[in-house]
């Protein structure tokens, strides 16, 4: 309802979208297991009593193995059903115990739990339980049937949060681990009033595929606000084959990210395919080809190599060059790169152009926007919230937050403008403020019907 009236009111074009996720963390500490799950409330542990009993009466056989306050861990295997099957399954530690002397006026419980009342008393010491939580016990027809159920010393409070990594802020060259959630807010770049508007957003898990969450957002704004978008910014994490073919299919021009994944983009490699990083394709020369614009009706990119060899100081272009077959066109070798055949790579604006390059930049308004929820308002830094639900509700209220802050900045600004003109002018008040100058080549793909 906020952003319908903001948009009523005329500040949402909706024309420029950017998406970005960011990281914040949960009011729950990590205890170093990623793999967590519902079964490691419920460790099964068959027979305890009997073992435990029999580590015991081997300590008092062996006196000099009796060390009072030192720990007796009691282990089994990790029962995650979520762990890998190349992860070795760890131990895990569902009972420590201890020995110490024994208190005449109280007489420690676990002596009897264990069966070890006489033995304990005769060596006058006393068997206590240091740590482990007993989530639920069977007792069955004998001792060895017994199963006592334990809840991992691992487990976090909050089981729906999870590890997610980003760079770190003081090292760009270093990784930094968040464990909490991930919110995916898209803005709305407003280029004639110079508004960068948060529209939409979805809470996952930390550890959560991000790129997701691009349709995700993008079918929130068509269903609620019956709205498209004419450029779509994002950066690698969203370079899929879907998030292409779903802002195409809506008649929007993705300027996303190349994500190289597991390509080999060494130069030998890239001679080796054909075209580069950004999908300019080689002449047969050798000479890497140029943009020479983009087909709209065939969808489709041309590359020319503009008889570069002209120019070229390498003796084997040059001697390549006079029994060049493409010579005699004007533009030399000619090559096409269709978008079906490279979708993500190949784009309606050229990658590595200049063009492409001041459309990508835009997309900080994204990060911005996350910063603002962060640093500005600090909702997002260390909120106290525990579990999906509630993390989504701090999301959109942060952005809620950023949306208004925003919008009351920019009335107070151009209302302080306006005063300030009128006061320095004795003609007609004017009621108009122009906004920042939008490029024409902007103005043209936002404009395109």
């Amino acid at each position: 309802m906020l952003v319908e009236i903001v948009e009523i009111l005329g500040f949402l074009s909706y024309k420029i979208l950017a998406t970005d996720g960011t990281l914040f963390p949960a009011y729950a500490r990590y205890k170093g297991c990623t793999y967590f799950c519902e079964d490691c409330k419920f460790i099964k542990f068959e027979g305890i009593i009997e073992k435990v009993r029999k580590r015991i009466l081997n300590r008092l056989n062996n006196p000099e193995k009796i060390v009072p306050g030192k720990e007796i861990r009691v282990k089994v295997p990790c029962p995650s059903s979520r762990l890998p099957d190349d992860v070795k399954r760890p131990k895990v530690e569902v009972l420590t115990l201890f020995l110490k002397e024994a208190d005449t006026e109280k007489v420690s419980i676990f002596n009897g739990v264990f069966e070890l009342e006489k033995e304990l008393h005769d060596a006058q010491l006393d068997l206590m339980v240091k740590r482990g939580v007993i989530t639920r016990i069977s007792m069955g027809d004998s001792i060895s049937s017994d199963a006592f159920f334990f809840k991992c010393p691992k487990l976090p409070a909050d089981m729906e949060a999870r590890i997610g990594v980003r760079r770190d802020p003081q090292n760009p060259n270093r990784k930094q681990k968040i464990f909490g959630y991930n919110a995916v807010i898209d803005t709305s770049i407003e280029m004639g009033l110079g508004l960068e508007l948060p529209v939409a957003c979805s809470t996952l898990p930390g550890n959560a595929h991000e790129g997701k969450h691009y349709i995700i957002n993008r079918e929130q704004i068509l269903q609620y606000h019956g709205k498209t978008s004419k450029i779509d910014l994002a950066d690698a994490k969203y370079d899929e084959h879907n998030n292409f073919a779903f802002s195409r299919s809506n008649g929007a021009i993705p300027i996303i990210d190349y994500n190289s994944r597991r390509e080999k983009i060494t130069a030998a490699a890239l001679k080796e395919r054909g075209y580069d990083r950004n999908g300019w394709p080689y002449a047969p020369c050798g000479i890497l080809t140029r943009p020479n614009g983009f087909d709209f009706n065939c969808q489709r990119a041309s590359f020319s190599c503009r008889r570069q060899c002209v120019s070229s100081k390498d003796p084997k272009i040059v001697e390549y060059a006079k029994s060049c077959s493409h010579w005699i066109n004007s533009h030399g070798f000619t090559r096409h790169m269709s978008i079906q055949k490279f979708p993500r790579l190949i784009t309606e604006v050229i990658r590595g152009t200049d063009r492409h390059h001041k459309l990508k930049t835009l997309r900080s308004a994204a990060e911005r926007t996350n910063a603002t929820a962060k640093e500005d308002f600090p909702i997002l830094s260390k909120p106290r919230v525990r579990g999906l639900g509630h993390a989504g509700i701090l999301s959109q209220m942060a952005v809620i937050v950023v949306l208004l802050k925003r919008i009351a900045c920019f009335i107070i600004k151009v209302t302080l403008a306006l005063r300030k003109r009128n006061q320095n002018n004795k003609s007609p008040p004017v009621f108009f403020v122009p906004g920042p100058s939008v490029p024409k080549f902007i103005l043209n793909l936002v404009m395109r019907e």
